[in-house]
């Protein structure tokens, strides 16, 4: 069963990536200017959204702290840790 889950959550992934690919491709089709953030752009968007994290931690109970704790876990997974390429000078 374990094998099995890993095999799904794989092609899940896999499918994720082209799912991605295809709407970048879409957008610029349709003449969309799509940008890359930079890593300071990645640190100042988490540091300027920490207040509504904070307020939604403070209201949202059970579930919500459940819901952050798996998002703490998910941003050090190696799947979701290669940000945007290019030189990272704060937090």
């Amino acid at each position: 069963m374990t094998a099995a889950a890993l095999r799904a959550e794989q092609d899940l992934r896999n499918r994720m990536a082209e799912t991605e690919a295809d709407a970048y491709g879409l957008a610029r089709d349709k003449q969309m200017t799509v940008h890359q953030l930079t890593p300071d752009e990645v640190a100042e968007w988490r540091a300027c959204s920490a207040g509504m994290m904070e307020d939604f931690m403070s209201t949202s109970g059970e579930i919500g702290r459940r819901l952050m704790a798996a998002y703490g876990k998910l941003r050090t997974d190696p799947c979701c840790t290669a940000g945007p390429q290019g030189n990272f000078s704060y937090r």
